[in-house]
């Protein structure tokens, strides 16, 4: 989407004390953390996109996730109006990862597939997985988002 890797990087940039903390209390590592929402967030248009305007007025509305990392309510248990704000859904977020993790989803991908779906068989899943798996292993854009981070961060 035309200005999603934008809005993405911005939302990562805004949030990196909630990735930090969420890291920290769960022990799911950062990167993975930033890499669910760099997926869920580079779909919005800037500045908001109409889907995250719409979970912002009526987050009750929708059944399935909401906020920074599109947790659902079913999946965390906690209620979406809740789940908006980014510190409780960052936490949520790496919540459910944590869990994957001690249920033996070990590899990202794996990790990542089932985050975003039921089963590790579901097309949609896996190339998501995929993709979170490739922005994980990948030091160039790990390298180039955190240099855009700085950037950013120093600007402003």
């Amino acid at each position: 989407v035309m200005g999603g890797r934008s809005t993405a990087i911005e939302t990562i940039k805004n949030n990196e004390s909630n990735i930090q903390q969420a890291s920290k209390d769960t022990g799911v590592d950062s990167t993975l953390i930033k890499s669910i929402i760099y997926e869920e967030q580079s779909h919005q248009l800037p500045p908001f996109g109409i889907e995250n305007l719409i979970e912002k007025i009526a987050p009750n509305l929708s059944s399935g996730g909401v906020g920074v990392m599109q947790v659902s309510k079913k999946t965390s248990g906690i209620d979406n109006s809740k789940l908006m704000d980014p510190s409780t859904n960052i936490t949520a977020g790496a919540g459910i990862l944590k869990s994957l993790q001690d249920q033996g989803y070990k590899t990202v991908k794996d990790n990542a597939t089932r985050y975003n779906s039921s089963s590790l068989d579901n097309k949609h899943g896996q190339k998501y997985g995929e993709r979170v798996d490739s922005y994980v292993k990948n030091a160039t854009y790990k390298s180039n988002l955190d240099k855009v981070s700085d950037f950013i961060k120093s600007k402003f």
